[in-house]
């Protein structure tokens, strides 16, 4: 049918996150939450074995930020804060093609 294309649903945003403190599990959880809009592809934390009873998956759970940056993402939300190695994973980011989201002043 002419026009179906138009209304066919959207394929979920894949994202990657970075970070999996306070406001990253936050963000993951808001995520999780909307499955029709956000698939999470990647979580990097520092400790694998903290963040297991996080609620996360834990085969989203890498404790490699760069796989994550590298991986199947449309879009990279850093929550790791500081400027290293924050700064290098935003340039690498944004150097794939990815959209980044991130709140932290001392990379800008």
């Amino acid at each position: 049918v002419l026009g179906e294309e138009a209304h066919a649903p959207a394929a979920p945003l894949r994202v990657g996150l970075l970070g999996l403190g306070t406001v990253g599990l936050g963000v993951y959880r808001e995520l999780a939450a909307r499955p029709e809009l956000f698939e999470v592809t990647g979580i990097a934390v520092r400790n694998i074995r903290k963040q297991i009873n996080s609620g996360a998956p834990a085969e989203l759970l890498t404790n490699d930020p760069w796989a994550v940056v590298n991986g199947e993402c449309d879009l990279v939300i850093e929550a790791i804060g500081g400027r290293s190695p924050a700064s290098e994973l935003i340039a690498a980011a944004l150097e794939a093609g990815r959209d980044v989201v991130t709140a932290n002043k001392a990379v800008i």
